[in-house]
């Protein structure tokens, strides 16, 4: 708001401002600032970020109930209205909360409701089988004892690498992001280097230019 009176005192237009409340524009940016923290956040690129999804949707429900305590007027009308959006625009899914119980340190699953809990406890017992050397012995039958033992060597190690640890699903979780931000971002950046001059680069070019561009924008974060 200061630099936009200083530009319009210059030019002798310090009129246009009359007719704004500054007490209701201070209010509204106070309102905002908690939805620019969570943008900030959820948008990560370098960093896993579905599991900030639930406690974020928390913190904003927080907040705005906050704000609304104290904002007059026709202002109470965007907490209202940011309740409503909040409730109808955004799902949870079983994703998301899988997501933060197998973070260390939202694991105990505080945004959650009863029957979150328990479908992704369920889930997540599903997903990860209770050892590899168990699955391979089911499978096992009498008719493979005469087998060689480098093939039943050969079957066991293929069976471990099909096997889902703990540590892959994990990372098989946080590997979704939790907004098509950081995809758009590339794409955009893919775009600026695939011009009418240079058609013909190879997709795995385009690949290890993406690749060092997300690698430095990382350090500069750092």
């Amino acid at each position: 708001y200061h630099p936009l009176k200083q530009l319009l005192n210059e030019r002798q237009e310090s009129s246009r401002l009359e007719k704004i409340n500054i007490n209701v524009v201070a209010q509204l940016i106070k309102f905002l600032d908690p939805w620019k923290y969570v943008m900030n956040e959820i948008q990560l690129s370098n960093s896993p970020s579905l599991f900030i999804t639930l406690p974020c949707i928390a913190y904003l429900k927080q907040q705005i109930t906050k704000s609304e305590r104290t904002m007059r007027g026709g202002t109470s009308f965007f907490a209202k209205r940011s309740l409503q959006l909040l409730e109808s625009m955004f799902k949870i899914e079983h994703l998301h909360v899988m997501g933060i119980f197998l973070h260390p340190n939202y694991k105990q699953l505080k945004y959650a409701t009863q029957i979150q809990i328990i479908e992704c406890h369920n889930s997540c017992r599903l997903a990860i089988p209770s050892s590899s050397t168990s699955t391979y012995s089911a499978s096992n039958d009498n008719n493979e004892i005469n087998k060689p033992l480098t093939k039943k060597l050969k079957r066991f190690l293929e069976s471990l690498m099909d096997d889902i640890t703990p540590h892959k699903f994990s990372r098989k979780i946080f590997a979704v992001p939790c907004s098509s931000a950081a995809v758009e971002r590339e794409f955009s950046a893919a775009g600026q280097l695939v011009t009418q001059r240079r058609s013909n680069i190879k997709p795995s070019t385009i690949n290890d230019i993406l690749f060092l561009r997300s690698i430095e924008n990382s350090k500069r974060l750092t």
